[in-house]
Formats: structure tokens, C-alpha cells, sequence
């Protein structure tokens, strides 16, 4: 069994976001398909999405197939939608929260990563040992990760996101790239 934040109870707006991704093999997205609400949430700074992507590389090389997962600072109870999204081959995502890649409100976020090594190509997800997730645990946590992000009004380019298979310690700020 996959634990991930997303599948507790108060944060069922997250399953909103990550059920609209579509992207079937990914743990969080096959668990959270059943329940999906589509409304937007009424209460979080203006619930309209921005515009939202950035890129993450591990170990220093572009990572495809991770799932980027922002959860409203304080957790998903007020309503707060989560937005998330999946890495290409270039390690690139677009976030996702009421349509897709329509981007997420504006407001603080936490950010988790998921990385599934599918060690078993013919079963499900569900099937594989916890030594399956490939970056260290605490990035699968919002408080833990020490991963954040600020989405603005407008588009926002998020700094690129660099962790490592090792675990390394300090909080990391993510925020809007400046225009020039």
C-alpha cells in the first residue's frame, strides 16, 4: 500500500487536482480516482488558477515521471485546492488544480515529490515494495519535504527544483522567477 498526504481525509481537495492529471501508473492519481470533486474551492485567495510550471532534476540530471504535488500551506482543511503535476523526459511540469494544466491560485504552498521506480511492468502500482519510491520519504510529506512555492497572479515559472537521492537537510524556497 502507497501512503501519500493526499489519500487523508482532510486534504480530499488534493484528489481534485490529481485526478484531473490523468496520468494512470502514478500511485497517488490511481488511488485518489474515485471521489474526485471538480468544484473549485470558494475560500483560497481567489480561486482562479495561474498559470504554474517549473522543472525538477535529481541527482543532477532532469527526472521523468515524478509527481509534483503543491499542498496550500497549512494543509488542504480550509478547502484549499492542491494543484500537482508530472514531469516529462525533460523533467518539466505544468500544474494542474480545476482543469488540465490549468496552473494553481494564488497562495503559499508546500511542494512533495513522488518517484515510482515500476519495478514490475504487467502489475499495479499497489503491488510494488515501498523501496519502489525513489527519493527519500520525507520529500512525500509537506512538512517534511522542506520544499515551498509561491504562486502569484500571472504566470509563474518556478525555479527549477534540484533534490538528491540522499538526504539533505534545510527548507528550500521556490518562488516566481522576476520578469526582466
Amino acid at each position: 500500500m502507497v501512503s501519500h498526504h493526499c489519500m487523508s481525509p482532510e486534504n480530499s481537495r488534493c484528489r481534485g487536482a490529481l485526478c484531473r492529471l490523468g496520468f494512470v501508473g502514478v500511485a497517488c492519481i490511481g488511488l485518489l480516482l474515485s471521489g474526485c470533486s471538480g468544484k473549485p474551492a470558494g475560500n483560497f485567495k481567489g480561486s482562479a488558477a495561474q498559470p504554474a510550471f517549473g522543472e525538477v532534476s535529481v541527482d543532477g540530471k532532469p527526472a521523468a515521471g515524478v509527481n509534483v504535488t503543491l499542498v496550500p500551506v497549512g494543509g488542504a482543511k480550509d478547502g484549499s485546492p492542491c494543484a500537482a503535476g508530472m514531469t516529462d523526459k525533460d523533467g518539466r511540469f505544468t500544474l494542474t488544480t480545476y482543469a488540465p494544466k490549468d496552473g494553481a491560485p494564488v497562495g503559499d504552498y508546500q511542494i512533495t515529490l513522488s518517484w515510482i521506480e515500476r519495478i514490475d511492468k504487467t502489475s499495479g502500482l499497489d503491488a510494488q515494495p515501498p523501496e519502489a519510491q525513489r527519493l527519500p520519504r520525507k520529500f512525500q510529506s509537506p512538512t517534511l519535504s522542506g520544499l515551498t512555492a509561491k504562486v502569484e497572479t500571472g504566470p509563474n515559472n518556478l525555479p527549477p527544483i534540484t533534490v538528491s537521492t540522499q538526504v539533505v537537510a534545510g527548507p528550500t524556497q521556490y518562488r516566481r522567477a522576476e520578469r526582466d
